[in-house]
């Protein structure tokens, strides 16, 4: 039997507004997932804290499904199910994930952006499926040249786990780095790899940079 949403709190959109804002347990290969989404589009997507290195299992053979009781909203519905696809489409039909609609990301907004914004923005729309960028790279186009470390602390706070791929950012010579504060660089590595790409022994990964 599914659960209840885990929660519906109150939270500040894009445009300023205030809307209902509902959590939302999934299950896929990397393991058990939280979608917090309200009717303009999806805030946060991240793994359950539990994950860590010690107990990461991946299984592959598990496929993207809603784990919660399914939202009334007719619009929060839409928006859940476009992520759901997104997720399916990203673990087990990888060929058309670049012709593929990200969601909408309600907390973002397109008009005046700060640096956060332009990272975020430009990692989705620069660096694809099997690509990677590193930090002082990503610095550099989001007009911010020597802000590798500032980088950093936007991938730390990525609220968008996957859907803005902060695991194709990568340290210089394109060593792996840390992922979640460095309790997950074994899910950095699995995703990598499951994006084609290969990480050798001392942690680098080997590929084209975007």
């Amino acid at each position: 039997m599914k659960s209840s949403t885990r929660s519906r709190i109150a939270a500040a959109c894009g445009d300023g507004k205030k809307r209902t804002l509902e959590t939302f347990r999934v299950s896929t290969p990397i393991g058990e997932m939280l979608l917090c989404v309200c009717s303009q589009g999806l805030h946060m997507i991240y793994q359950k804290d539990n994950i860590t290195d010690e107990n990461f299992v991946p299984d592959t053979s598990k496929h993207t499904s809603l784990l919660s009781n399914p939202p009334q909203d007719e619009k929060v519905k839409n928006c859940l199910e476009n992520c759901l696809k997104w997720l399916e489409t990203y673990f087990h039909n990888v060929g058309n994930v670049s012709h593929l609609c990200i969601p909408l990301l309600c907390p973002l907004s397109v008009d005046d952006l700060s640096f956060r914004e332009r990272v975020l923005f430009y990692l989705v729309d620069k660096v694809p499926f099997g690509k990677t960028i590193t930090y002082g790279e990503l610095a550099s186009f989001a007009g911010s040249p020597g802000a590798q470390q500032a980088v950093g602390t936007v991938m730390a706070s990525n609220p968008f786990q996957l859907i803005v791929p902060c695991h194709r950012v990568v340290k210089s010579g394109n060593k792996v780095g840390k992922y979640s504060g460095g309790c997950r660089n074994t899910v950095k590595v699995w995703l990598l790899q499951h994006e084609g790409l290969s990480v050798d022994e001392t942690g680098s990964v080997l590929t084209q940079l975007a």
